[in-house]
């Protein structure tokens, strides 16, 4: 992963959503609770925010009309839409 600058990219937004988590968290309830960066749901969406660095990251490297820019295409759509169902199951 240290050579690869794509993997890097998509493990620091993931660290970023996840650090938000917890300042979030922090501003809203007043206590720091560092158990958020292994919280899985709420906003931001690390899963959602990984995927979407992937398909920047892929689309700025290979070019937009790549193979592999289509195929991170489809796992940043895919992403949104569990992301959508998991919020409509969590209201019900």
């Amino acid at each position: 992963m240290i050579g690869n600058k794509i993997m890097g990219i998509v493990f620091v937004s993931l660290i970023i959503a996840q650090t938000l988590k917890v300042i979030i968290y922090f501003f809203k309830e007043k206590k720091l609770d560092f158990s958020k960066y292994l919280d899985t749901g709420s906003m931001p969406s690390s899963h959602s925010a990984s995927v979407s660095s992937l398909a920047t990251a892929v689309g700025i490297s290979e070019g937009l009309d790549s193979v592999l820019f289509a195929v991170s295409m489809i796992f940043a759509i895919d992403a949104t839409g569990v992301r959508r169902a998991v919020g409509k199951q969590r209201l019900s």
